[in-house]
């Protein structure tokens, strides 16, 4: 009998070395950023990354740090944080190193992994930002360029002007911030009322506090044709500002069409991004030393699925000058995608204060968007959103909007601001209840309401309708949630509701509730 030669083991398997493949700044210009330090990673060779951790220094100062986690195979945008207890800073210009590291996920031993790069800045732009109000060369025409303007990073700038340049350089329209810019701005510059529709180029140009001499920032701006005439503005003496804000392109286009800038009055400006990269809105707060909240209802459809939830982002002494909610629901996007967004942002009062007065109004928003980014050559991107405010016009003459706030801190602060309540001409009172204890009462009463309503209460992920035959209207305030309301006779109410009532330590205890009635 011959015996069967030995089996040799398999040589062990080599796991080839995984780098990270890229890892580089959405812009090399110190002032772009320093507004959002952006930086786009990718793995290499398809693998997944873990404990992935990305560091940026000058010489031996360390300027940004960030703890990634897991690096999937598609790679990712982060955002680096100030080292702790430092608050943003500009990136000098030359020189500046990025160190990733992280280790690999495979079916073999994991091994380190490590980038080095060299990123070099360029000088410093002007520290000023702008979105326009839409990309439409008719909106132009009627009431020119609306632009809406931020400094970046709490700088100051003397002088800021803007110039609108047509494809051959030509000026086409100028116009000047009568003050300094410290936070924000909406300039308006006048163009010709047959502009063509095309690509323009916006140079801004001013002064920093402190700097030696003028810097500037440009940014292309293509207007495009809307084809239909676009909603009437709203006249000077409605009892509401009412904005209409369209991002717009096709045909893969998105260059100086990807953006577009609304404002909240009294509380912040904001801007609505959907491009290639981003998809988002992104907000930020005229007074950092104040709270201010977006609680959004949204809905997205995609073609593997679809979501509806509550989402709130919140500025607080713990976040940074800006707060931002992706309107995609992966990354990189989907590749088809339509979506809304419904909710209030809010003004709540300075940072850690018993209680909040002189609140500025609610901005409503309602935002829709439907996007493609698919087949080269046919890529598009729609956005368009409505946003209300409450403008102090005491105006019956529809339509109008009345809005009612309340914010308290700790259960000793409860009595005396836990209720608030305003006339709305033609339809009542509307009243907000938002009582400590377990036991209190926090509730929306609309009296008379006599035709009755319809009711949306959203939480989670679930909304719920309710249909009234006759008023008063009394609704139970959601822990954590919206009300949405349509009255049968022509108004509709939308709330931000975020209380607690039941922690074991009263000052920690809290209720900050606004409700906005549009009467149209």
């Amino acid at each position: 009998m011959i015996a069967a030669a030995p089996v040799a083991d398999p040589p062990p398997k080599v796991c080839a070395f995984a780098d990270v493949k890229e890892a580089r700044p959405q812009s090399l210009d110190p002032t772009a950023f320093e507004d959002d330090p952006a930086i786009i990673l990718a793995p290499g060779r398809h693998n997944v990354l873990e404990n992935v951790v990305v560091s940026l220094r000058h010489g031996s100062r360390l300027l940004g740090r960030l703890d990634v986690g897991k690096l999937e195979k598609s790679g990712a945008v982060s955002r680096l944080l100030p080292p702790a207890g430092q608050q943003r800073s500009t990136v000098p210009a030359g020189r500046t190193t990025v160190v990733v590291t992280g280790r690999r996920v495979a079916n073999c031993p994991h091994r380190s992994v490590h980038h080095i790069g060299n990123w070099h800045f360029t000088a410093p732009t002007l520290p000023v930002r702008a979105a326009p109000a839409t990309t439409f060369v008719e909106d132009a025409r009627t009431s020119g360029v609306r632009l809406y303007l931020r400094s970046v990073g709490g700088s100051v700038v003397q002088g800021v002007k803007a110039a609108v340049f047509d494809a051959k350089h030509k000026v086409v329209g100028v116009a000047k911030l009568p003050s300094a810019l410290s936070d924000g701005a909406v300039l308006d510059v006048g163009v010709p009322g047959d502009l063509a529709a095309g690509a323009y180029t916006v140079r801004f140009s001013g002064r920093s506090a402190g700097a030696a001499k003028p810097t500037t920032w440009t940014t292309p701006l293509v207007l495009g044709t809307r084809g239909t005439p676009g909603s009437p503005p709203v006249g000077a003496d409605a009892g509401l500002s009412e904005q209409h804000v369209v991002v717009d392109w096709s045909k893969g286009q998105a260059t100086g069409r990807d953006t577009a800038g609304f404002v909240a009055p009294g509380i912040g400006y904001g801007e609505i991004v959907c491009g290639y990269q981003e998809q988002h809105i992104r907000f930020h707060p005229n007074d950092l030393t104040r709270e201010q909240s977006m609680m959004l209802w949204t809905y997205k459809d995609w073609t593997e699925g679809n979501e509806k939830s509550i989402r709130e982002s919140i500025h607080t002494e713990f976040s940074g000058p800006d707060f931002q909610e992706g309107l995609n629901k992966f990354s990189p996007p989907e590749h088809e995608m339509t979506g809304e967004y419904e909710g209030l942002i809010t003004d709540r009062g300075t940072l850690g204060e018993p209680f909040a007065t002189l609140l500025a109004p609610p901005t409503s928003i309602l935002l829709t968007w439907v996007w493609r980014f698919a087949t080269n050559g046919k890529d598009r991107c729609h956005v368009e959103a409505t946003l209300r405010t409450e403008n102090g016009n005491p105006t019956t003459t529809r339509p109008y909007a009345r809005s009612a706030q309340i914010v308290w801190r700790g259960d000793a602060n409860a009595a005396g601001h836990d209720a608030a309540s305003v006339d709305v001409p033609a339809i009542g009172t509307m009243s907000l209840v938002c009582q400590a204890t377990p036991d209190g009462t926090r509730t929306l009463t609309i009296d008379p309401a006599t035709q009755g309503a319809t009711v949306f209460d959203r939480e989670g992920g679930d909304d719920h309708r309710t249909d009234t035959d006759s008023g008063p209207l009394v609704v139970p305030l959601p822990n954590n949630g919206q009300l949405k309301i349509g009255l049968y006779d022509g108004a509709s109410v939308l709330v931000s509701s975020r209380w607690k009532v039941n922690d074991p330590l009263p000052d920690q205890n809290s209720c900050r509730v606004a409700a906005q009635m549009v009467v149209q």
